[in-house]
C-alpha cells in the first residue's frame, strides 16, 4: 500500500518523531506531545494531545519550549535556596538606551563605574538613601550588572573617592558636550545640613532663606534636551562670577546666558560684557527702560514686525534706550486672557482689583521685554528666552523626583560624588522623558508612570537559571507604543 505523502515540508517532517504530533498554527511549525486512550464509549483509542514541545523554523530548525523547559527544571526539583525574583525591566531599558552612559562611566572610572550607575539608577527609581541602596540592588537585575555586593560602605568609599578629583567628573561630563552647542545655564540654591564643610554659607535675601546652603549651576543643552555640565558653588558667590568661571572649566566657548526676571542690574550687566558673553534677560514690566508707547497701543504702527509661535503670532518692537538693546513683544491671545483675568477679580470684589487699575495697567498686558547682546534676531531671542523653560523644568525634576534640593553630607568630597550621581541620575531621567515626548506618550504617562510600568518586568531565577516572568498587558501595550524590546 502506497504511503500517503505528508502535506508539511521534509524541514519540518524530520522533528516528528513516535509520541509527537506537527501542526501548523497561523504559518508556523509546532511539536505537541501526543498520546492515546481507549474510550469506552466509542470502543476505540482516542488521540490525546499533551504539552508543547517547542517550535520549528526553517533556518534555526528545532526550537524548545522555554516554558517547557522551565517545568522540567521544576520537576527535577527546586533548590529554595536559587529562587528568586528581580526587577529587570527599569534595568534592561536604561542598560540599552544609555549605552553611551554606561561607556564613558566605564571608561573615565575603571574602578567605579559600574557602581556610579548602579547608584545613580536606585536614586532614580527608589529615590534611595545610601544606607539603603544594598537592599534595593539585590532586588534588581542592576546588582547582576554591577556584580558584586553592594553596601553603604561601599557606596560611602566610591563617593568620597570620586569626589575628591573633579577633573575625571569634567571629562565626563565634556564629554556629552559640543563647543558650539546652544546651552542654558542656570543657578539653584540647595540646603545642606552639615556643619563640618567651609562651601556653604547663608543664603541671599532674594530667595528668603538664611540656613546655609550651596549653590547648584548647571548647563543644559538645547540642542539635546538634556542635562551636560553641573558645579557646586558656595552660597554667597555672585550668579555672573559663578557662570563665568564656569563656562571655562566646561569648555564651552559660544554661549547664551538666558536669566529670569529679577536678574537685570547695571552691575551684572557690566560683568557680563566684560565677560563677553551674550545675554538675554527679561524687565520686570514697571522697568524704566521700557516703552510702552509703541507695544502697548492697539494700533501695529510702531511695531516692527511679527513672526508665528506655536500657533500664535507675536508682534515686537526693538529699539534702545540708556545704551541697552531693548526689544518688546506682545502677545494678542495672552494680553485678552490677561484683561479678562483681571476682569473678572474685579467683579469677584477681589481686594486690590479696581477699574482704574485696570486702566493703568492695561497697557502691559500681554507685553514681554527684554535687554539682549547677541546676534539673534527677534524671533532668536524670543524661542531662546522660551527655552528656558527646559532648565526649570530639569531643576524641578531634580529637586521633586531626586530630592536634591537638600543635602546631610558630612564633607566636600562626598557631596561632590553625591551630586556626579545625581547628575547621571538627570541625564537616565532625560532619557525616559524625550522617549516619551518622541511618541507622543508625554501627555498619557510621566516619567515616574513609565518607570513602574517598566518595573513591573520581572525575571525569576530557578535552579541557578534566570527566566523572564510573565508580562501584564498594559506593560505590554505600552513596550509596544515605545518600540521598546526588553529580554
Amino acid at each position: 500500500m502506497k504511503r500517503k505523502k505528508s502535506p508539511h515540508p521534509q524541514w519540518a517532517v524530520q522533528y516528528r518523531k513516535p509520541g509527537t504530533e506537527l501542526r501548523l498554527v497561523n504559518g508556523k511549525y509546532y511539536l505537541y506531545d501526543v498520546s492515546s486512550k481507549w474510550n469506552p464509549d466509542k470502543k476505540r483509542a482516542q488521540k490525546i494531545t499533551g504539552k508543547i514541545l517547542g517550535k520549528i523554523t526553517e533556518d534555526r530548525g528545532f526550537v524548545p519550549s522555554e516554558k517547557r523547559g522551565l517545568m522540567e527544571k521544576a520537576a527535577k526539583g527546586i533548590d529554595v535556596k536559587n529562587v528568586s525574583v528581580k526587577e529587570y525591566g527599569v534595568t534592561r531599558y536604561l542598560l540599552q538606551e544609555g549605552s553611551a552612559i554606561t561607556k564613558s562611566l566605564e571608561s573615565v572610572f575603571p574602578e567605579y563605574g559600574k557602581l556610579i550607575f548602579a547608584a545613580a539608577f536606585l536614586r532614580l527609581l527608589h529615590q534611595s538613601q545610601i544606607k539603603n541602596m544594598g537592599i534595593y540592588a539585590n532586588e534588581s537585575f542592576i546588582g547582576e550588572y554591577v556584580g558584586k555586593r553592594i553596601d553603604d560602605k561601599l557606596i560611602s568609599t566610591m563617593l568620597r573617592t570620586i569626589g575628591s578629583n573633579r577633573q575625571p567628573l569634567v571629562e565626563y561630563m565634556r564629554g556629552f558636550m559640543s563647543e558650539k552647542d546652544q546651552v542654558l545655564i542656570d543657578m539653584t540654591h540647595m540646603i545642606t545640613y552639615s556643619q563640618k564643610m567651609l562651601s556653604p554659607k547663608n543664603g541671599y535675601k532674594k530667595v528668603m532663606d538664611y540656613r546655609p546652603q550651596v549653590n547648584l549651576l548647571y548647563i543644559y543643552s538645547s540642542s539635546h534636551k538634556s542635562p551636560t555640565f553641573y558645579r557646586l558653588v558656595p552660597g554667597n558667590i555672585k550668579e555672573v562670577k559663578a557662570f563665568t568661571l564656569s563656562l571655562k572649566e566646561s569648555g564651552l566657548t559660544d554661549v547664551m546666558v538666558i536669566a529670569d526676571k529679577g536678574f537685570y542690574s547695571g552691575n551684572n550687566i557690566e560683568q557680563l560684557r566684560g565677560e563677553k558673553l551674550q545675554y538675554i534677560i527679561p524687565l520686570r514690566r514697571s522697568s524704566s527702560l521700557i516703552d510702552y508707547s509703541k507695544a502697548g497701543q492697539s494700533n501695529k504702527n510702531e511695531m516692527s514686525g511679527f513672526f508665528k509661535f506655536e500657533k500664535r503670532y507675536i508682534w515686537y518692537c526693538s529699539y534702545e534706550k540708556s545704551g541697552e538693546k531693548i526689544v518688546t513683544f506682545l502677545d494678542e491671545r495672552l494680553k485678552i486672557e490677561e484683561e479678562y483675568d483681571y476682569l473678572k477679580r474685579i467683579d469677584d470684589k477681589k481686594k486690590g482689583y479696581t477699574l482704574d487699575g485696570f486702566r493703568q495697567k492695561q497697557h502691559v498686558f500681554g507685553t514681554l521685554t527684554m535687554v539682549y547682546e547677541t546676534n539673534g534676531d527677534e524671533r532668536g531671542i524670543y524661542y531662546a528666552y522660551k527655552s528656558r523653560a527646559n532648565i526649570e523644568v530639569m531643576f524641578d525634576a531634580g529637586k521633586n523626583i531626586l530630592e536634591m534640593d537638600c543635602t546631610y553630607m558630612q564633607n566636600e568630597h562626598s557631596l561632590e560624588g553625591w551630586m556626579f550621581v545625581h547628575h547621571i541620575a538627570l541625564q537616565l531621567y532625560y532619557i525616559l522623558y524625550r522617549k516619551l515626548v518622541e511618541t507622543d506618550l508625554i501627555t498619557k504617562y510621566s516619567v515616574t508612570d513609565l518607570l513602574l510600568f517598566l518595573s513591573l518586568i520581572r525575571k525569576v531565577k530557578i535552579n541557578n537559571n534566570w527566566f523572564p516572568a510573565e508580562i501584564t498587558k498594559p506593560t505590554q501595550n505600552l513596550l509596544d507604543k515605545l518600540n521598546a524590546h526588553i529580554t
